[in-house]
């Protein structure tokens, strides 16, 4: 007879899962991940690489790391580590001299456009589980857990 085995976390398609659910370590491996491409970012300054150059790099790889399966996890992390992701991302921006995005800001647009594309898309399982709104701010609930209002994710028990 085959037994389970409670472990305290578990890599999953490239997120770390607790055994609280609350991604905190995912947070930590992508704050050290961020914290090797802000390197990337001071080599790039030093060079006196052009400002609109190092601001592609950022969107092309440092947010990328920074914001893999973001609309998966970032829901379900504790304030301390949604802070230390922001700072991370400060960092990167005082680096390179540009203003960025804040995690917050990036999570909350990965959430309309996952909307916008179920909604968009007829078969989608989800389709009839919610609307958006007359006034364009926000969608309604269906009968399903997901609620999205004014653009952030509320799940009901």
């Amino acid at each position: 007879m085959d037994r389970l085995l409670s472990v305290l976390s578990y890599k999953y398609l490239g997120s770390i899962i607790d055994n609280r659910l609350n991604f905190n370590m995912n947070v930590e491996k992508m704050c050290r991940k961020g914290l090797q491409c802000i390197h990337c970012l001071q080599k790039l300054s030093h060079f006196h690489v052009d400002k609109t150059l190092v601001a592609l790099f950022y969107k092309s790889y440092v947010e990328s790391v920074l914001t893999f399966s973001l609309i998966c996890w970032y829901g379900n992390t504790s304030i301390k580590a949604r802070k230390t992701l922001s700072k991370t991302v400060k960092m990167c921006s005082k680096v390179m001299g540009v203003p960025v995005q804040l995690s917050y800001n990036l999570y909350s647009r990965q959430v309309v456009r996952k909307a916008h594309t179920i909604l968009s898309d007829c078969a989608h399982p989800l389709h009839s589980e919610f609307w958006l709104l007359p006034s364009g701010s926000g969608f309604g609930k269906g009968k399903g857990t997901l609620l999205l209002v004014t653009y952030t994710v509320y799940s009901e028990m």
